[in-house]
């Protein structure tokens, strides 16, 4: 009999830990510029600052942030200071993070490139730059500076100056600020996407500044992005058009509304959440959802556009990008004739997804030739084909069956019409 073992698995794997054998490695988030924004700080003591992310980020996400100015060579210039935030959790996009001395989940990161004299900001004007990675090589992810209104110097020639590093633009992805003591953005918490949060933040005509006065930089609470849409696509399939949309996250998101317009037509509205619960919102979720929608009332080789709205619970409606497809037949289809029987003529409907030799003709019961109705190559979409009732010879046909075949691409297709006289 085998021997016992005396730790349970997980006990074991504690006891490693403590003696420093097993290493627990955590899986962080790789920033680019643009994912977070800062959007305050105060340089009378205590100093602080805020920023919003405008991606989701894992547990373990590090954010570093410097007020160290940055050189044009490549470097920071020292002799100042810095703080790593660390996420305690996974963290959603919108989320707002603040920091003063000694907050939970900040730590001193001060080292010899961007100086050991800690982190504090100047009020006669300074930077905040958020980055990931080694000073010595950082990945800028957005800056502050609160030198001088669109203000950016061409190097960092004292404490309180700094060129704008490679990899962020200014209005962007960074904002320079009218010099005040403390600075705060003032504009709207809510957007459609993240990248208009990027866009109304980087605007310096958004921020607004006191000397005299600390901002609470806490009261922001998290910003609002309704529908975060990933993606918005519409495809043709058999002579309809599918019509697909993925949203990673929705906050009070009541439902969705589609328009629709043909080329050369007016825009319509095709469907609405309030009479369609296949698209209804998901409310305020943090998950992936995915809609599916399917549009049977087109015309095959027709063009057509689709606006996708979004509406929270306030009735606010939020236009995404719209898409557009041409209809187009799987193969080729040929419709009942009609009127069936008739007189004096009958049509019929075919839809030919692709450009392809079309042969029509009309045969009697007795298996001869009639009339050749159509006999050439056709462009993909919808053709109307008449038969007027006649023979080869434009003479009237008399009263009876008649069979219409068509063939095309090896495909057969044969009717029963009645002429009645």
């Amino acid at each position: 009999m085998g021997q016992q073992c005396l730790f349970p698995v997980r006990q074991l794997i504690i006891l490693l830990m403590l003696f420093g054998l097993v290493q627990v490695a955590y899986t962080q988030t790789n920033l680019s510029a643009g994912d977070i924004a800062i959007i305050g700080a105060n340089t009378d003591d205590p100093d602080d600052f805020a920023f919003v992310l405008l991606v989701d980020i894992a547990s373990g996400t590090e954010i570093r942030f410097t007020d160290s100015g940055w050189l044009s060579s490549g470097s920071f210039r020292g002799n100042e200071g810095a703080v790593k935030y660390t996420a305690p959790s996974a963290l959603d996009a919108g989320t707002v993070i603040s920091y003063v001395e000694n907050s939970e989940n900040f730590v001193t990161d001060n080292d010899a490139i961007v100086g050991n004299n800690g982190f504090s900001l100047s009020g006669s004007g300074d930077q905040v730059f958020a980055f990931q990675g080694e000073s010595t090589s950082p990945t800028f992810i957005y800056a502050l500076n609160i030198e001088g209104s669109s203000v950016w110097q061409s190097d960092a020639t004292s404490s309180n100056t700094s060129a704008l590093p490679t990899g962020l633009t200014n209005s962007t992805s960074a904002v320079a600020v009218t010099e005040y003591d403390n600075v705060k953005y003032n504009g709207s918490t809510s957007f459609s996407t993240p990248s208009a949060a990027l866009t109304a933040i980087s605007n310096n005509s958004n921020w607004e500044g006191d000397n005299n006065t600390r901002y609470d930089l806490s009261t922001f609470g998290d910003f609002s992005l309704p529908v975060e849409l990933t993606s918005f696509t519409a495809t043709s399939r058999s002579g309809k058009v599918v019509l697909r949309w993925i949203t990673d996250s929705e906050i009070e998101n009541l439902g969705f509304i589609l328009y629709r317009q043909a080329r050369g037509k007016h825009i319509e509205l095709l469907d609405h959440f309030r009479t369609n619960r296949l698209l209804r919102g998901q409310g305020s979720v943090t998950y992936r959802t995915e809609y599916k929608y399917i549009d049977e009332k087109v015309r095959v080789g027709q063009t057509y556009a689709y606006l996708l709205v979004d509406v929270d619970y306030h009735g606010v409606e939020t236009r995404h990008s719209p898409v557009s497809v041409t209809v187009r037949a799987r193969g080729i289809t040929m419709k009942s004739a009609y009127p069936n029987p008739f007189n004096p003529a009958t049509k019929f409907t075919v839809i030919v997804g692709d450009p392809q030799h079309l042969s029509i003709n009309v045969y009697d019961i007795a298996g001869h030739l009639v009339k050749i109705l159509t006999n050439e190559r056709v462009p993909a979409g919808e053709h109307i084909i008449a038969w007027d009732g006649t023979n080869s010879r434009s003479q009237i046909a008399a009263s009876g069956i008649y069979f219409v075949r068509l063939i095309a691409s090896g495909t057969m297709n044969i009717q029963k019409v009645v002429l009645t006289r």
